[in-house]
């Protein structure tokens, strides 16, 4: 968007589509609890500008993806796979996760679809099937459980409608209407092949005129439903939508009972929670934290220890929790796999503060300036920066407050099953000033504005990383931190 706004060359003329993220599921674990700065981690003196620990990186990337390609899975235990995948999907629920080794993968995996004006698609696939067409002809290849024989399978094609029926199947392992015609009834044939986890049809299926199809299936008029495909797959593939992994399709449960028919069927969509345990909340409040209470709360975080060389979703069991410690905020914090957003201190009061906790790092460091809190001139001057206008007006439009403006509290906190998102509120709540303390921090901050040397040419010079003091001597004042601090 923010190149589109400065008119950059390559954003007019390309698109993303899809973000794509790798992790390693043998490694995850301990990358997971790698507090180095990532930085240090970088092979080749390649470059990170972002003082980011590699946890924290790994935890943006995957959440920013639109597919995590999970490789290596050929050297991970089923604990570090299951970590792995459980984590993924906690950190990101509407991520595709899509399994590999030696890196292998097929593009349709993990490539968007092609745009129907730039190309129509000479493959395609739904959970259970795959397709392929050339000007005249379409294949199918629909898999089948490993003891399938010929005898099993039953077919239902006309010049428009493909089923594909399994013996003992209450609905079909295939059906819809297609694109296109078929030349005829008797214009097809297909033939059973592949052992266990690789048993499956082929059908091939000659076209009535030569041509490609936009789609394998017909396209659902304007305020009608997509059409069911896979009737006996439909609750897995809301979960596949979902970011989840599958197995081997032929060994999933089937649902419907007996009897052949259309027709859509109920919808089921499982959560991270129902399958994993694994929930989110978002706190927030309009108050601003002691800079002194959330010190100690940070202090006391259960952090895993140095000598704690892998992370495993054991670790978020209360459980390992000694008697003595249970109700304690350190405790109520255990099960916490992963928090970040933004926070109001009152040592900082004119700035935005990010918070940022994965693995083995929690740091609230100062961000941004509070929108509200700027004069008039220092607002027009800050929404010239790219993208910053949209920001503002967005955040004009769903978050001002009357009072405060944009100024709050909003970090999303991800755990295990045993948090509790009512402990969890009510330690961060004891953090926030009181009244008394509030109305203290109102007479001391009314007056208070960002200076005026953070913004105009000054300020550009800042943005940029330089000293102005120094700017254009030979000398540059290396104004970046040396590390992530876990500080207020």
């Amino acid at each position: 968007d923010i190149g589109v706004e400065v008119g950059m060359p390559a954003t007019l003329l390309t698109e993303i589509k899809r973000t794509v993220a790798v992790v390693d599921a043998s490694l995850f674990g301990s990358d997971w609890l790698d507090s180095r700065a990532a930085a240090l981690r970088n092979e080749d003196d390649a470059q990170h500008m972002g003082f980011e620990t590699v946890g924290q990186l790994l935890a943006e990337q995957v959440e920013k993806a639109d597919v995590v390609l999970v490789n290596k899975t050929d050297l991970a235990t089923d604990e570090e796979q299951a970590t792995t995948e459980q984590v993924l999907q906690a950190l990101n629920p509407d991520g595709v996760i899509v399994r590999a080794t030696y890196g292998r993968v097929s593009p349709n995996e993990i490539l968007p679809d092609i745009p129907a004006a730039i190309k129509y698609p000479e493959f395609g696939k739904g959970m259970n099937y795959r397709w392929a067409q050339n000007e005249t002809v379409v294949q199918l290849r629909v898999k089948v459980p490993p003891k399938t024989k010929s005898r099993d399978i039953d077919f239902n094609i006309g010049r428009t409608w493909v089923e594909v029926w399994i013996k003992g199947d209450g609905v079909p392992r295939l059906q819809g209407k297609l694109f296109g015609r078929l030349r005829g009834l008797d214009e097809w044939l297909w033939e059973l092949d592949g052992e266990g986890d690789d048993r499956h049809v082929g059908v091939f299926l000659e076209k009535s005129e030569e041509g490609m199809w936009e789609d394998l299936w017909e396209k659902p008029k304007k305020g009608e439903e997509a059409a069911v495909h896979e009737p006996a797959f439909e609750d897995v593939a809301e979960d596949a939508h979902a970011g989840s992994v599958l197995g081997d399709a032929s060994q999933l449960p089937l649902v419907g009972g007996p009897g052949r028919r259309r027709g859509r069927f109920a919808k089921h969509r499982v959560s991270a929670d129902q399958r994993f345990g694994i929930s989110s909340f978002v706190y927030e409040r309009r108050r601003p934290f002691s800079s002194a209470r959330l010190q100690r709360l940070i202090d006391g975080w259960p952090l895993p220890t140095e000598n704690k060389k892998s992370f495993v979703l054991d670790d978020l069991d209360l459980q390992q929790v000694s008697s003595a410690s249970s109700g304690s905020p350190g405790s109520v914090m255990k099960p916490v796999l992963r928090s970040k957003g933004f926070c109001w201190v009152d040592s900082d009061p004119l700035k935005m503060h990010e918070w940022a906790h994965a693995g083995r790092t929690l740091s609230v460091l100062p961000l941004e300036w509070w929108w509200s809190v700027l004069k008039e001139d220092q607002l027009n001057f800050q929404v010239c920066y790219p993208g910053a206008k949209g920001r503002y007006e967005q955040c004009r439009e769903e978050k001002w407050d009357y009072k405060w403006g944009d100024r709050r509290q909003e970090v999303v906190f991800i755990g295990g099953p045993c948090m509790s998102e009512e402990d969890v509120t009510a330690v961060l709540d004891e953090c926030l000033l009181d009244d008394e303390e509030l109305r203290d921090y109102e007479a001391r901050t009314e007056s208070l504005a960002p200076p005026d040397t953070y913004f105009g040419i000054e300020g550009l010079i800042r943005q940029m990383g330089e000293d102005p003091a120094t700017f254009g001597k030979g000398k540059g004042a290396d104004a970046s931190p040396s590390g992530t601090e876990s500080s207020v």
